[in-house]
């Protein structure tokens, strides 16, 4: 009954339950946003059958100034750095599919998880992607440790070292970072 699409522009255009909105610029970039916008707007559209309209100007700003830390934030620098929750095999595709809007040399990832998670599921889709790991283990009692990540990452083929910290990590893949690298911080999310 709604939906939400990328347009020519890089905008996007809403199909709604009672209206069209076009040219709208999510606050929080990743193509898999379309399908979010689509339903926040759908909801809020929804809210009619209540008694309460929300104006057209109000949703666009809505899907504007739409923040998430740590989903999809670009930290400025030398290298840049990308923040993304990509906790599950699902938001791994999202990000994986996402990073195609960020041009780079090389992607250095940071990455930690808990014992429960699928990890071969969960990273499939990103270690084609990336070029070194820095596996950290994360400060939680079911953390998996970041030596076993590693070790999992090296038998898939992919040069990667363990970190104590995330903190660590990201400093790791700094000292060995060159002009034109990203680096990706993504795991579960604390």
């Amino acid at each position: 009954d709604f939906s939400a699409d990328w347009n020519q522009s890089g905008t996007l255009d809403y199909q709604g339950l009672f209206r069209s909105l076009t040219q709208l610029t999510p606050g929080i970039p990743g193509r898999y946003q379309a399908q979010n916008a689509a339903l926040a707007l759908a909801a809020a559209e929804s809210l009619e059958h209540v008694g309460i309209t929300v104006d057209s100007d109000t949703l666009a700003q809505g899907v504007a100034r739409a923040y998430w830390p740590g989903r999809m934030e670009l930290i400025p620098g030398d290298p840049p750095l990308l923040l993304d929750g990509a906790h599950n095999a699902a938001g791994s595709a999202a990000l994986a599919e996402a990073l195609a809007d960020y041009p780079c040399k090389r992607i250095l990832l940071v990455t930690g998880v808990c014992l429960d998670k699928d990890i071969d599921q969960m990273y499939a889709p990103l270690i084609p992607l990336v070029e070194r790991i820095y596996t950290v283990t994360p400060a939680v009692d079911r953390a998996l440790k970041g030596e076993e990540l590693s070790r999992f990452f090296n038998g898939m083929g992919v040069a990667s070292r363990p970190c104590a910290t995330v903190v660590d990590g990201i400093k790791r893949a700094r000292s060995e970072s060159v002009p034109g690298d990203m680096i990706l911080v993504c795991g579960s999310l604390f």
